[in-house]
């Protein structure tokens, strides 16, 4: 079963880091951000910390939830020509309101409006961004749970 654990309210202009059962002041945006952010447990990006998450929702999730979810995509935003950072795009389970959206290219111009608006937030010197559909996401977050693994083994 995957979880991802909530970071981030909607509607708030804090980014939190969550590290060692903690949570950590990450940032402060100028603009709240319209989607809660999440982390995807076991699992590592390149960056060897979870895979972060953007859950596409309308209901208030607070900070500390654990939901079960769906994938729809993955937006990979370039930081430079060699350092990337992806942001699993997800659906939740339990969500009605979203059931119907199975692949990034369901979403309403809208919907990735309000998402490139957290990138940007978030990233405002990213060099570029690239959408990945939920097969190629899933791909994704499969390499992140195998890295995960591969680093516990060792330990």
């Amino acid at each position: 079963m995957s979880e991802v654990l909530v970071v981030s309210e909607s509607g708030s202009r804090i980014i939190y880091k969550y590290k060692n059962g903690k949570f950590y002041l990450n940032s402060i945006l100028k603009n709240e951000i319209p989607f809660p952010l999440g982390l995807i447990l076991n699992t590592y990006g390149l960056d060897l910390e979870p895979l972060d998450a953007i859950i596409l929702t309308e209901e208030k999730i607070t900070q500390g939830s654990f939901a079960e979810f769906n994938v729809i995509g993955c937006i990979r935003i370039f930081l430079n020509k060699s350092l990337y950072d992806d942001k699993i795009l997800l659906t939740l389970k339990e969500d009605n309101n979203f059931k119907k959206i199975s692949d990034i290219k369901h979403l309403s111009k809208s919907q990735v409006e309000n998402i490139e608006k957290i990138i940007f937030s978030i990233y405002p010197n990213a060099s570029n961004i690239k959408y990945f559909n939920n097969e190629e996401a899933k791909k994704i977050l499969k390499k992140s749970y195998e890295l995960y693994l591969r680093k516990h083994s060792k330990e």
